[in-house]
């Protein structure tokens, strides 16, 4: 489910995944941390976010996906 712009503040959390992929509507990884807004979440001011293929993290229904999905969370680490 999508969350509003405005509602970020209310799930700030200690990492940040950022989908990216061939959508114009998504964010790049520069425009999400100078915007205004982003720049207040916890996970911004640590530098805890991570692009991460939307291929995989919304559309793979595959274990391949899930895979690729799990490679990203342990990155993190």
């Amino acid at each position: 489910m999508p969350l509003s712009r405005e509602s970020f503040e209310q799930h700030d959390g200690d990492v940040i995944f950022l989908l990216t992929g061939k959508t114009a509507q998504q964010l790049s990884l520069d425009e999400f941390v100078k915007d205004p807004l982003f720049s207040q979440l916890s996970a911004v001011k640590k530098g805890q976010i991570y692009e991460v293929s939307s291929d995989a993290w919304s559309a793979g229904r595959n274990i391949l996906a899930a895979h690729r999905v799990l490679d990203d969370i342990v990155r993190v680490r």
